[in-house]
Parts: C-alpha cells; structure tokens; sequence
C-alpha cells in the first residue's frame, strides 16, 4: 500500500525570541537559528538587522555569524526569519516564523591626555588617550575630527595644530565607545603690557564668594594667569579668580602675567556677628518716619539685613531699609533677620502729634511755602 504524507503549513505564526547577547566592537559571535522543539529542523533562514553598527557575515539555516562594526548605545535587533519543519504523526509540519535577538555593545570609554587647552597661533598639543577595556582596540582605527578647522586642525595621530583666534571642539571617535571631547581655544602671541582686575577693592562677610576677572592690555594679547591671596587663610582664591572669604580680616588679591605684570585688589573680609539688636527708638508722631538702627556683636562684624517686618502694619510700616512710618496710635513690634540668620527686634510706640506738628498741618505749611516761592518767581 502506497504511504500518503500530508504537509499542513501554518502562515503568519511568529515566534520573539527574547536572546540577548552582549558584544565588544570587533568581537565575532556565531547565533543559532531557534530550534522550536519536536525533533524539527530550520531548513531555510533569513537574516537581517535594523543597526548599521552591526555585521552579519553570514547568515544561513545553521545560524548567523555577526559582528558589531561600531559602537552604538541601545540595542541592534538581529531579526531571523525562518521555515522550520517537523514530522510528527506520519505528517510534515512546517512553521513560518521569525525570532529576534537583542544586541547590546560592550562600552570602552576613551579618556583624552586634555580635554581643555589653551593654544598660540602656530603652536601644536598632541593629543592621547587610553580606554577602559582594550580586548578587541587593536582593530580600531580611531577618527579624530575638529569643529572648526579654520581654528583648529587635527591630524589623523591626534596632532593639534592652533590656525587662528577662536573655539574649536576636537572630536576623538574611538569606534570601540563614544566619543570624548577636548576644548581648544586658540588665542593670539601677542604679550600684554599692562593687566587690570575687576573689582579692585571688595567687602565681603564671611562663607560669601566672588568671582574676579582680570582684562589684558592690548585686547588680543594673551597670557597665563595666576590668582594668589597675600593670606589665605583670610581669604582663598582658585586658579579661575573664585575667591572664598574664610575669617575676619584683610588680604590683598594678586593677578599675574607669566611675564610678571600684576594687578591687585584690597579685600576686607567682615566676620559674622553673634548678636543682632535693634537700637530701641523714641516714641514716634504719627505720620512721621524714622529709620531704626540695627546693632551687631562684636563690634568688628557685619551682616546684611535681608528682610524687616512689622507686626501691626496698621500702627507702623517698615521697609526693607529700616525705615519706619507710623501710621496709627499704638505700639507694633519691629523684627530684623540678618543674612546668617540672627533676628533682632524693637518696640516702636506711635502718639498723636501736638497739634503744630501734626502731620497735616506740616503738610499744609509746606504747601504753602511752595505757593509763596512760585508767586514770587
């Protein structure tokens, strides 16, 4: 008797795979077709990818042969589609389908000898670097590029050459990992003959910073420059002109030219008081105003009054100067709070003015005044 085999296909039935493998640039990786069970076999496969970073060498029923090519972040989806047959029962089956493997590169990160330089016209930085993991680099042909090369050119071994005054970004593409950057401002070799610093004398409480600048003469001369504080310990200044105000005292602020041109500034650093009191005022007229004095202990320091507040403003206002105005009759409380955080308070006590000072007929005389001096123009 004859053996009838019948063959059933099954269309549109997709299988995703969740494989995911982790690769070196240059590294080489063989990828099985999916086996899906049943004794069955792969017998036509075909093999694509979404990542141009990434390889496929070969790519037949067996599996694929891929490699990545450069280095990318995310992940490359390496994407079989396939035939699989199988017998079972003394039938043919025949699954069509496609498998996707998750592809993630291994990172490298470059690390450059500068990423900042400061460069004359016609003078050179070669620039290096090093990577974190150098299993496959041997195969890297590094690509060094600059953003303005009408500034700054790069050569093909990382040579920096400075063209003219300007900013150029130099780009070191690794293959292996992302890129690393490196800053180069080209300035002219033009000495300076005199320097300035701004500003040229400062008070400044105690823990508060300021940023000093400094301005070269001519405009397009360049030079190095070097911050120091006569007393450190008073006041510290970085190599970029922050200066730091440390303790209670005076220090002289220095900038200088390689050349030894120098300018200076006089800092008078104030310490931060312990106490702050309000100097209790006399009683006030109503419709008039008087500043309120605020007192800090010892006697040597200072703060600043960030904020004045009156608790009755229906009796008196105060603004952020210290100035009170009465208002109404009545007693109100007058609090200060200074910029390391000391608070200090006063009664004012408003009254009626007698009558010859009350604060409309004051208001009248003066207006009266006025009228006579314009009659009399």
């Amino acid at each position: 008797m004859k053996k009838t085999i019948l063959i059933i296909i099954f269309l549109g039935f997709n299988l995703i795979a969740l494989a995911q493998y982790r690769l070196c640039v240059f590294e080489t990786k063989f990828i099985s077709s999916p086996d899906l069970g049943h004794g069955g076999y792969v017998d036509h496969a075909w093999w694509s990818c979404n990542n141009p970073n990434l390889t496929i060498e070969t790519g037949d029923a067996a599996g694929a042969i891929i490699h990545i090519n450069h280095y990318f972040t995310g992940s490359a989806e390496l994407i079989c589609t396939y035939s699989y047959s199988y017998y079972l029962n003394n039938r043919i089956y025949v699954i069509q389908g496609s498998s996707t493997y998750y592809i993630y590169c291994v990172e490298s990160t470059a690390t450059l000898s500068a990423t900042s330089q400061k460069l004359e016209i016609g003078k050179t930085l070669k620039l290096t670097y090093s990577l974190s993991d150098t299993r496959y680099s041997s195969n890297a042909h590094p690509v060094w590029t600059s953003s303005n090369t009408d500034v700054a050119t790069i050569s093909s071994s990382g040579l920096v050459k400075a063209v003219s005054p300007g900013n150029a970004l130099i780009t070191l593409d690794p293959i292996v990992g992302p890129n690393a950057f490196c800053n180069v401002s080209v300035v002219s070799g033009i000495k300076p003959t005199s320097i300035s610093i701004s500003p040229e004398s400062l008070e400044i409480e105690q823990g508060q910073t300021k940023q000093f600048s400094y301005t070269l003469f001519p405009i397009d001369s360049y030079s190095k420059i070097l911050w120091s504080s006569s007393n450190p310990k008073i006041a510290s200044i970085s190599d970029t002109g922050l200066l730091t105000a440390k303790t209670g005292g005076q220090t002289v602020i220095s900038a200088s030219t390689d050349d030894g041109l120098s300018a200076h500034a006089n800092v008078i650093v104030m310490s931060l008081p312990e106490k702050l009191t309000l100097r209790q005022p006399e009683p006030v007229f109503k419709g008039y105003s008087i500043p309120v004095i605020p007192e800090f202990y010892p006697p040597n320091s200072s703060s600043r009054i960030v904020s004045w507040k009156s608790s009755n403003n229906q009796v008196a206002e105060v603004d952020e100067s210290g100035n009170v105005r009465a208002k109404g009759t009545g007693t109100t409380t007058i609090t200060a709070t200074s910029s390391n955080k000391l608070v200090g308070s006063c009664k004012v006590t408003v009254v009626d003015a007698p009558s010859e000072l009350d604060y409309r007929s004051v208001k009248n005389k003066l207006e009266t005044i006025l009228d006579i001096r314009r009659r009399s123009k």
